[in-house]
């Protein structure tokens, strides 16, 4: 904070614009912490060396000018660097023959860009992203603004910013209105952007905030490393900048706004990377980094932001930077967004599900292509953090970690949005274990899937598998990751080192790779390959910037083959910590009822009303739903994954208790039961 009024005050006499108004003392106040925040970071040494590439027309060689590329309009380059420029020239530090050869770059290049007026194909560069870089520009750049160049931006390219839309959308459009009034002085425009800004700082049931803290956009669907993720950056960006002005962000509305971060988006981050789960659409190289660095930077900010919970916002980032200690332990599940995330201190595991009720994802912009089955009960397990970097273009798309798909040799579906009919899916917690179930319906495969997380211990069962009218073989992946290390098996003779690339086998008990082992404890016909794998890129987002070349990776995959027309086919295994086997009671994998016993747990998948008995309990339901019984308590915690029932009666070693279950936004929560 003390940096920030220190640079304000610094820039203070730099207030007055192209169009000679003297702006209020609010405006002043607002324009002088925008530069400020703008040039909180270091100097970019490379925004110095752009003048000397820049041609006497204004632009840059290596600029496509002519792009009609609708996600990472590679045009936009000019504008950023322009901004590059403005940041260095406006720096104290800078030296005043640095400052004119960078300002006379500027004006160069501003005036290219304003005589052709670039369009992207997609009205977001167009509506949001040029004004945003551009806007930003001219209020760093002040009274070295031409009034050419202000007639341009107040006339032109702010005008088509015009508040609307929904959440981050409405967020960024307001945000480019903020800027044009502060160009203008216009206390009233803005007012009524920061106003509009905050005003997203709400929990609902549309697009934005959930109230489970999740994120949507575009629908119910999980947006943390996208919108969300913008959203975020957005909401501490004004934050800092209108603080101390009448416009400043609301106590109440930055109460919800910690919560999301906290209690949402700081979930995602394992060893500084976000979860795949999260990334949405935007599996690009090295993106679940980039998206894992961008949350780091807003709980930086938050500390200057909301000093009174500096220290939460500190543990996020000493937590997730190397050699830090993870500080979140537990379980938390997103109803809302039909996710999970299980938290131990050596490893954490993430469960991305699709219900009628959601959107399990998009492809949009040429990206995103491969991911039809992302939401189909994937299942990641990460230990270093680095289990999937940079797998993507080597993917096997159809074997993502814990779906069951067809293994057709053909091309993926092209897709718009990933959507499911079913309804019976969810989760239940009581902040520490978890269990969950999609009941999956898909393009002629039906599964059961149940997951169930406890201690150092995931237990995945499936139950029901059928694929009538599917011609190809279905298979369960348990996982797909980048092969690291030597892999161990042990079948029914021996136990050995891995030599051959692949073995497939239903004598197989056990297979160990990277730390993990996974146990099939019911058999099945299990197959364990590593080695080669090799695509492209442009097979999962064809765009520029990506390379071209063939990827290759050394890949560890693991899956369970079902066969072609399975009827009823199950499936089990356990994946727990490597060298000891999993101490798990596997009581009931039927289209019925899935439970398990695990480290003094009764889990529970009712499919239906019925009854299941461990440790001397008996515990019975009389609707389908999920329970987590502690056995020692014994406590019973309950969910209702349709979302859809009013209430339920649970009966525990024949004592009744009568549950009201949570209603509309907070449907499908869990419910912890005291009364036995």
């Amino acid at each position: 904070m003390r940096e920030y009024l220190l640079c304000a005050l610094l820039l203070l006499p730099a207030l007055a614009g192209a169009d000679g108004i003297t702006p209020s003392a609010d405006v002043a106040r607002v324009t002088a912490q925008l530069r400020a925040y703008y040039l909180t970071d270091g100097a970019n040494p490379a925004a110095l060396g752009l003048p000397a590439t820049l041609t006497a027309e204004g632009a840059w060689p290596d600029v496509d000018y002519r792009s009609p590329q609708r996600a990472n309009w590679p045009t936009t380059l000019h504008v950023n660097r322009i901004l590059q420029m403005t940041q260095a020239w406006a720096r104290p530090e800078t030296p005043a023959e640095t400052k004119a050869t960078l300002a006379a770059a500027i004006h160069r290049a501003l005036g290219y860009w304003a005589a052709h007026d670039f369009q992207c194909p997609n009205w977001w560069s167009n509506n949001i992203g040029v004004p945003q870089t551009l806007g930003t520009a001219a209020l760093l750049l002040g009274d070295e603004l031409h009034p050419d160049e202000y007639a341009y931006l107040t006339q032109t390219v702010l005008p088509r910013t015009k508040i609307g839309m929904t959440g981050q959308n409405r967020v960024w459009l307001a945000g480019n209105t903020l800027m044009a009034g502060l160009l203008r002085k216009d206390d009233a425009t803005v007012a009524n952007a920061a106003a509009t800004i905050f005003s997203e700082v709400v929990v609902t049931d549309g697009e934005g905030i959930q109230p489970d803290d999740s994120f949507h956009q575009h629908g119910a669907q999980l947006q943390f490393g996208n919108y969300g993720l913008s959203f975020a950056g957005d909401i501490v960006k004004w934050a800092a900048i209108l603080r101390g002005s009448p416009w400043a962000l609301p106590p109440a509305r930055l109460t919800i706004f910690r919560g999301y971060l906290l209690d949402g988006l700081r979930w995602t981050l394992w060893h500084g990377k976000m979860d795949i789960s999260s990334c949405g659409r935007q599996l690009s190289p090295a993106s679940p980094a980039a998206k894992g660095a961008s949350v780091l930077r807003v709980m930086t900010a938050m500390t200057r932001v909301d000093p009174d919970h500096a220290a939460d916002y500190a543990a996020v980032v000493r937590g997730n930077t190397p050699g830090g200690e993870n500080p979140l332990v537990g379980c938390r599940v997103f109803p809302r967004s039909d996710y999970l995330l299980y938290r131990r201190p050596t490893f954490c595991a993430s469960l991305k599900m699709c219900s009628k009720r959601t959107i399990g994802g998009e492809s949009l912009n040429s990206e995103n292509l491969a991911g039809y089955y992302l939401a189909d009960g994937a299942l990641y397990l990460y230990r270093t953090g680095d289990e999937y970097t940079d797998i993507f273009p080597a993917w096997n798309w159809r074997r993502i970690p814990g779906v069951t798909t067809p293994q057709h040799p053909g091309a993926l579906p092209h897709f718009a949005t990933i959507k499911e009919t079913a309804t019976f899916v969810g989760g239940v917690t009581d902040g520490t274990a978890a269990c969950a179930i999609f009941d999956y319906a898909r393009d002629g495969v039906t599964a059961k899937k149940a997951y169930f997380c406890a201690g150092d211990m995931l237990v995945c069962l499936g139950a029901g598998i059928r694929a009538d009218a599917v011609a190809d073989p279905i298979a369960t992946t348990v996982n797909q990751c980048l092969l690291h290390g030597p892999v161990h098996l042990s079948g029914d003779v021996e136990t050995r080192d891995m030599k051959e690339d692949a073995r497939t086998g239903t004598d197989i008990h056990w297979i160990e790779h990277d730390g993990t082992r996974y146990t099939f404890p019911q058999g099945g016909t299990v197959t364990v390959q590593r080695g080669e794998q090799s695509g492209s890129w442009r097979t999962v987002l064809n765009v520029s910037g990506v390379p071209k070349a063939a990827q290759t990776r050394q890949v560890f995959t693991l899956y369970l083959d079902h066969g072609t027309h399975p009827a009823d086919a199950t499936y089990a295994y356990v994946i727990s910590p490597a060298g000891a086997a999993p101490a798990v009671t596997l009581l009931a994998n039927t289209t019925a009822l899935q439970a398990v016993q695990l480290n003094g747990l009764l889990l529970t998948v009712f499919h239906a009303p019925g009854t299941v008995t461990a440790a001397g309990h008996t515990l019975a339901a009389d609707h389908p739903c999920l329970l987590l019984l502690d056995l020692a308590a014994p406590h019973v915690t309950v969910a209702d994954p349709t979302q859809q029932l009013p209430a339920l009666t649970l009966t525990l070693d024949g004592k009744a208790v009568d549950i009201t279950l949570p209603r509309g936004a907070h449907a499908g929560q869990s419910l912890l039961v005291k009364g036995f």
